[in-house]
Order: structure tokens, then sequence, then C-alpha cells
């Protein structure tokens, strides 16, 4: 298993820190990107690839919250329950962020 420092951005969960600046910043630059070019090739329409930016911060913010979430809830288990890692929970077809304690 790779040291935490080792790991590349794809091993980390989309609400740890690392992953979520990067998510944020490629989700802002992408449109800003798409209207400049949009603007340039067919004029003031381009400037219709700025609405995508209004998703960004719900998404910014709806994943911050679940990753305080799993940090609150990996910071309250007790050492001696086991080794607490973050995990994908599924049940049927609903999934949702957990921590799984592996004892």
């Amino acid at each position: 298993m790779k040291a935490d420092n080792q790991r590349t951005l794809l091993d980390h969960w989309l609400w740890e820190p690392r992953m979520l600046r990067a998510f944020v910043t490629a989700a802002t630059a992408l449109p800003i990107l798409t209207c400049i070019i949009l603007v340039l090739t067919i004029g003031q329409k381009g400037f219709q690839a700025l609405v995508f930016l209004c998703f960004v911060p719900i998404f910014g913010i709806g994943y911050g919250l679940v990753g305080k979430r799993i940090a609150r809830i990996r910071n309250g288990i007790a050492p001696d329950e086991g080794v607490a890692i973050p995990g994908l929970i599924v049940r049927g077809k609903i999934e949702a962020a957990g921590i799984l304690v592996m004892g």
C-alpha cells in the first residue's frame, strides 16, 4: 500500500480536501475557458457557457459538508475498536459516503 504522500489524485475520495480543490478548480476553469473560446468564435451567445459556473458552489459545498461529516465520524471512533477508513456504503441502488471499521 502506498504511503499517504505517494497517493495520486485519483486515489482520493471526492470529499477529501485535495481532490475537492482540484474538482472545484477544474469545474470553474472549464466553463470560463469554454466561454472565452465561444465568445471569440460565435460572439455574445458564448456567454451562455457561464451558466455552468452556478453549479460549482453547489457541488463544492455539498462535498465539503460530506467531508466534514466523514471526518467527524472518523474522529469519534476509538482506536481500540479497529482501523476506521472512509468508504462508499451501498444498499441496493442507494450509495452514501461512510466509515468502515476494520477490526
